[in-house]
């Protein structure tokens, strides 16, 4: 059996949205960051799930991620802009109607 490993690749900046109220734990983790402490790089994951199954699709796993930016929208909402070091695909049994 053959597989196919990608040699490697660069990755944009990967933004999230979310309510103002929700990004402290990301306002401190900007700032640790910033104060020149510990890196800070985390690892985090992206689930795609099935419309009304609540079964995952397909999984993105990161590692790496790095927080550079928290800005706030005209839409009154925080934007989270990270970088990510390494990104995985994975896609689980319900993408292919199993």
């Amino acid at each position: 059996m053959w597989e196919k490993i990608p040699a490697g690749g660069e990755f944009s900046s990967i933004a999230i949205t979310l309510p103002a109220s929700a990004p402290n734990g990301f306002q401190t983790w900007l700032q640790n960051s910033l104060k020149g402490g510990s890196s800070g790089e985390k690892a985090g994951s992206l689930e795609y799930l099935g419309l009304g199954e609540g079964r995952p699709y397909f999984h993105l796993d990161m590692r790496g991620l790095g927080i550079t930016r928290l800005s706030r929208t005209p839409q009154g909402t925080a934007k989270i802009e990270m970088y990510c070091e390494a990104i995985s695909f994975s896609a689980e049994a319900a993408a292919f109607g199993n």
